[in-house]
């Protein structure tokens, strides 16, 4: 069985939109490292209900169906409740953080992968956070 990691919102939009860091080196390529590495089989990749919604918030349906296509084989779903958003938004009145936390945890990640690592510093008691080039 491989490793689970569940990937924040930002490590998508990082791929789908190519993105660079404020240095101007590419970061979309590292984020592609990650999922090209879960179809190698060496993790599946958490993507939960919540993920869904800020990524619709952010580009179109067609490349996030695009990359979800091509990752099929290797995504485990976990869907968001209110219990859950209630629960994150004790933790935090910046909850989105939380609540990717609480999702990560739930469905049984090894790593949360993101950029924003002192934004997830508070939630590593539910699980661990590294960036993607870490992994």
């Amino acid at each position: 069985m491989s490793i689970k990691i569940y990937c924040d919102t930002n490590i998508y939009l990082d791929y789908l939109l190519n993105r660079n860091n404020l240095f101007g080196k590419n970061i979309g390529d590292r984020a592609f490292s990650v999922f090209n590495r879960s179809l190698s089989c060496e993790f599946e990749i958490i993507v939960s209900s919540w993920t869904l919604v800020e990524l619709k918030n952010k580009v179109e349906f067609g490349q996030i169906n695009t990359l979800f296509s091509f990752l099929k084989r290797k995504i485990v779903k976990v869907e968001h409740t209110p219990e859950d958003i209630e629960k994150a938004k004790i933790l935090s009145a910046h909850f989105q953080d939380a609540l990717h936390a609480i999702l990560a945890n739930k469905a049984g990640a090894s790593f949360l992968i993101t950029r924003d690592l002192k934004g997830f510093l508070a939630y590593e008691t539910l699980v661990k956070v590294k960036l993607p080039e870490n992994l």
